[in-house]
């Protein structure tokens, strides 16, 4: 009886737990659909092979990726990028830690597009 009472009694308080007590805020938002949200991406540009190029940023002939890098992007008209990073050779193994610098780098060149204004999208690389 005792057993029977505690799960009545708990069950309730679990479920109640695992629900999101905060609403929303769409405040600001807009209702786009996938369609609509990814015309706003055209044209985008890929800033590949530098932060993903496991040798480093600019091993592969692309210049550092800077804030006027960036801007020149956007001033000919792109209005998206694509930032993909690889992580594989950042990461400490044994702690499964990254380098501080080059997650600062990334937040950095993140930071770059957000100015910018562009649609910004990372994408993680395998490797």
């Amino acid at each position: 009886m005792r057993k029977w009472f505690l799960h009545c009694m708990l069950f309730p308080v679990l479920v109640s737990a695992q629900v999101d007590s905060i609403a929303p805020d769409p405040t600001g938002m807009r209702t786009l659909n996938s369609y609509e949200f990814s015309q706003l991406m055209v044209p985008g540009w890929n800033v590949g092979n530098s932060l993903d190029a496991p040798e480093g940023e600019t091993t592969r002939g692309n210049p550092l990726i800077t804030q006027q890098l960036i801007d020149s992007v956007k001033a000919v008209g792109f209005r998206s990028i694509r930032i993909p990073v690889a992580w594989s050779k950042f990461i400490d193994s044994a702690t499964y830690t990254i380098d501080p610098a080059f997650l600062a780098r990334v937040k950095e060149v993140v930071d770059y597009a957000m100015v910018a204004g562009p649609v910004c999208r990372h994408q993680p690389a395998l490797g």
